[in-house]
């Protein structure tokens, strides 16, 4: 039985297919359509704008993430230079 992604892998796999980046409420969206999380809690995009800010704020240039605008992120040079665009667990 394959694990739940974490907030963080299902925000990367989401971008990963959007590199012109989305704002949270989208990349929330698409976790929720992709069933990349099953547990979302009252408020998904609440918790992705979260992460991804805590991300530049303690990561920074190291961050997977840049932000592009309001509300908008894409992946970072550093994600992509990561190669790991599929961020989906293996069974344990």
């Amino acid at each position: 039985m394959a694990h739940e992604l974490t907030w963080k892998e299902a925000i990367n796999q989401v971008l990963g297919q959007f590199p012109g980046g989305l704002h949270y409420n989208e990349i929330a969206e698409k976790i929720i359509e992709q069933g990349l999380r099953k547990s979302v809690g009252a408020t998904p995009a609440a918790t992705v704008n979260a992460q991804i800010s805590a991300s530049i704020k303690h990561e920074g240039d190291a961050s997977l993430y840049v932000r592009v605008n309001k509300g908008v992120s894409r992946s970072s040079p550093a994600f992509r230079r990561s190669k790991a665009h599929t961020w989906q667990r293996s069974p344990l």
